[in-house]
C-alpha cells in the first residue's frame, strides 16, 4: 500500500508465538496512537480478514501504526484451539503485541481495537493490565455466556453434520494427533472451541473487571446494524469515569457476509481515525495509563520454529511474483526435503489457512514429512494485493489466466531453491486450478482436487449447471422474461446432461476432453486425488454415464467419495477424513514408480 509499511513476522511470546502483520507509516509521531487490531472469532473473523487489513492501512495512512495478529491456535500462529487454556494465551497475545507496538515505534497511547469477540479480547486484556490505554469496540457481548449462545447457535444452523450411513466407518481418523471426538462445539466456520475454553469464556462477565486508571481512558463503542448499544456496556464505561463516545455502526451486517461479498466499513474506518487524531481527546486526556514495566522487550522472529511430533519445522513469510502475493513456505528444519514441493490453493476467497484451518495443519504435517508446502493467497484475498470485490462474479476464480499466473509461481518458487516438482491441493475453484496447473506444466507430479465443480469450464457449467440459476426460487415479482429464462434453464440444465450421456452411450468411441486430459496426466506420471461429496452435481454426472468407473481403472487416479454434505467438511469426522486422504495421496507421490517427467 503505497505510503505505509508492512511486514510480517512473529512476536516471541510463551506459550504459542503470535503471527503479525505490522502496518506502519513513514513517519511515526510521538503522539500518534498505536492501534492493536484484535481479531473475531470462527466465521467474523474470516468475514472481516480483508476488513481489517484495510482498516489497519487506513490507520497507518493517517499516521496511526497498527498491528494485526492471529490468536494463538489460530491463523497463521503457532498452537492448537486444542490447546489448554486458550483465553489466557489469547490475553497475553494482545497485551504482548500493544507493549511490542509501543516500543517500536514509540507511540504515546495504544489503542486495542476489536469486533464483536475481538472487542472482548481487548477489553479483557486492558482489564488484566495490558498496556491499553484506549478501546475501539464494535458490538461486543459483555458476557462470555452470550458470545456462545449466538456461536453455537450459528454453528448448528449452518453446519451438515450427517454422514453417510454407509461410509460412516471411513471418516475414522489414521492421524492420532486428532482426538476422536470433540468435548467443546464448532462454530459456522468449522472453527473448534474445547470444552475448557468454553467453561473459561462462559464464567466471563467484563462488566465485573475494573480498569485501572479510567480517568486516562477513551472509549469508542460502535453499535450493530440498527441496534443500541448494549446497556450493561455502556452503564459500565460511564460509572467508571472513561470517556465514552458512541458511533453508528452502519455497515456491521454488509462487513459480516463471506468474504466474497463482505464490503468494508469505510464510514466506520473514517471514524475511528478521526476519534483518535482528535488532540488530547476529549477532556483533554493525553496521558497514559500507568502500567508496570515488562521485565523484558517483546522479542520478533523472521521465522516460527516449531515441533511438530518431534519433527522440527519452521514457516517464513514470503512475497510471491507476479502481482505480490503473500504465503506462507512450510519447510522442515533439519531433515532433508523430499524432493517435491506443495502448493496449497485458496479455496474460495478463504484466505491462505484454508478450510477449518486445513491448509495450516496440513503444511506443517507434510513439511515434518521432508515436503516444503507453500499456502498463498491469489490476488485479492487474504494478504495479498488487488480488488476483492472482483471475486463478486464467480467467474473470476475461472479466469484461465490463473494457469499462466500459476506457472509463474512454479516458477518462482523453484528459482527460490525449492524442489522443481510440484504438488498442487486444493478445494473448489483451488481443486480446478490444481488440475488445470498439472494440465499446463509437467513438473506437477500430484493434483488433488476436493469438490471440484467440473473438469472444464463454460459459461454453461458455472452458470447454470453449478450457478444461482438452478438453485434460484421462482418470485411473484419476477418479470415474465426473467421467468421464462429462468424456467428454461432448468428444463435444460436436467434434460441436456441425460442427451449427452445418451449420446456418448450410443457413441463410445467418440473421445471426451475428461479422457483425453487424465490420459496426459497418466502419461505424465501425475498423481490424480479426486474427492467429492455425494451430492456434489459433478460426481452425480460421473455416476450416471459410468465414467468413475473408467477412471477408477486408471493407475494414478483415485477417487474418493467424502462422506458426508456439508460443502467444507466441516464436522470434525469429514476434516479428518479429507486430511487422511490427501496424506495418503502425498504417500503415493513420494513413493510412486510412475514414470516422472523432467523439470
Amino acid at each position: 500500500m503505497e505510503g505505509v509499511i508492512t511486514r510480517a513476522l512473529y512476536l516471541a511470546i510463551e506459550p504459542d508465538p503470535v503471527f503479525a502483520i505490522v502496518h506502519l507509516p513513514a513517519l511515526v509521531r510521538s503522539d500518534a496512537t498505536g492501534v492493536v487490531l484484535c481479531p473475531p472469532f470462527g466465521w467474523e473473523e474470516m468475514c472481516t480478514y480483508r476488513t481489517r487489513r484495510a482498516w489497519a492501512d487506513a490507520l497507518a495512512r493517517a499516521g496511526h501504526p497498527a498491528v494485526r495478529i492471529d490468536l494463538p491456535g489460530t491463523g497463521d500462529s503457532a498452537g492448537s484451539p486444542r490447546d489448554p487454556q486458550r483465553l489466557a494465551a489469547w490475553t497475553a497475545a494482545v497485551a504482548a503485541a500493544a507493549r511490542w507496538l509501543r516500543d517500536e515505534t514509540g507511540c504515546g497511547r495504544v489503542a486495542g481495537l476489536g469486533i464483536r469477540f475481538g472487542g472482548m479480547i481487548a477489553w479483557l486484556a486492558a482489564a488484566r493490565g495490558a498496556p491499553i490505554d484506549d478501546l475501539v469496540l464494535w458490538a461486543p457481548p459483555t458476557r462470555g455466556s452470550r458470545l456462545l449462545r449466538e456461536v453455537r447457535a450459528s454453528g448448528v444452523l449452518e453446519i451438515d453434520a450427517r454422514l453417510e450411513p454407509d461410509d460412516a466407518h471411513t471418516a475414522g481418523s489414521r492421524n492420532s494427533a486428532t482426538p476422536a471426538e470433540d468435548d467443546g462445539f464448532l462454530d459456522m466456520a468449522g472453527r473448534i472451541m474445547t470444552k475448557e475454553t468454553v467453561e473459561s469464556l462462559a464464567q466471563l462477565d467484563l462488566t465485573q473487571l475494573p480498569l485501572a486508571d479510567p480517568a486516562c481512558r477513551r472509549v469508542l463503542v460502535f453499535e450493530g446494524d440498527g441496534v443500541a448499544m448494549d446497556q450493561r456496556l455502556h452503564d459500565y464505561f460511564e460509572a467508571s469515569g472513561a470517556d465514552v463516545t458512541v458511533a453508528s455502526g452502519e455497515g456491521y451486517g454488509a462487513m459480516m457476509h463471506y468474504a466474497r461479498y463482505a464490503r468494508t466499513p469505510t464510514a466506520a474506518i473514517a471514524r475511528s481515525i478521526s476519534w483518535l487524531s482528535e488532540p488530547g481527546g476529549p477532556g483533554g486526556r493525553s496521558s497514559s495509563v500507568a502500567v508496570d514495566p515488562p521485565p523484558t522487550a517483546v522479542p520478533t522472529l523472521p521465522t516460527l520454529e516449531l515441533d511438530h511430533d518431534g519433527v522440527a519445522i519452521r514457516e517464513t513469510p514470503i512475497e510471491l511474483e507476479p502481482g505480490r502475493l503473500f504465503g506462507i513456505l512450510a519447510e522442515p528444519a533439519a531433515v532433508t526435503s523430499a524432493d517435491v514441493c506443495a502448493v496449497l490453493f485458496n479455496a474460495g476467497s478463504d484466505r491462505r489457512t484454508g478450510p477449518n484451518r486445513s491448509w495450516v495443519e496440513i503444511a506443517r504435517r507434510w513439511a515434518a514429512r521432508g515436503v516444503p508446502t507453500v499456502r498463498f493467497d491469489q490476488p485479492g484475498i487474504g494478504d495479498s494485493d488487488g480488488d476483492e470485490r472482483t471475486y463478486e462474479d464467480l467467474a473470476a476464480y475461472y479466469d484461465p489466466r490463473i494457469t499462466d499466473h500459476t506457472i509463474a509461481i512454479l516458477d518462482e518458487l523453484q528459482a527460490r531453491g525449492l524442489p522443481g516438482r510440484f504438488v498442487l491441493a486444493g478445494f473448489c475453484s483451488g481443486g480446478y486450478w490444481s488440475l488445470q496447473g498439472a494440465l499446463a506444466d509437467p513438473r506437477v507430479v500430484g493434483a488433488f482436487a476436493i469438490n471440484l465443480p467440473f473438469f472444464v469450464w463454460t459459461w454453461w457449467s458455472r452458470r447454470v449447471l453449478h450457478g444461482w440459476w438452478v438453485y434460484r426460487k421462482h418470485r411473484s415479482d419476477d418479470p415474465v422474461i426473467i421467468a421464462g429464462t429462468l424456467w428454461a434453464l432448468k428444463r435444460a440444465s436436467r434434460m441436456l446432461p441425460l442427451g449427452r450421456r445418451v449420446l456418448l452411450r450410443a457413441l463410445p468411441w467418440v473421445p471426451q476432453r475428461l479422457d483425453v486430459d487424465l490420459n496426459q496426466l497418466r502419461d505424465q506420471g501425475t498423481e490424480v486425488l479426486l474427492m467429492f461429496r455425494p451430492i456434489e452435481p459433478l460426481y452425480k454426472d460421473l455416476l450416471a454415464d459410468g465414467r468413475i468407473d473408467r477412471l477408477r481403472e486408471l493407475p494414478n487416479v483415485q477417487v474418493k467419495r467424502i462422506p458426508g454434505s456439508d460443502q467444507t467438511f466441516r464436522p470434525l469426522p469429514l476434516q479428518r477424513y479429507v486430511s487422511d486422504e490427501l496424506d495418503a495421496a502425498l504417500t503415493r507421490v513420494l513413493d510412486s514408480a510412475l514414470p516422472r517427467a523432467s523439470s
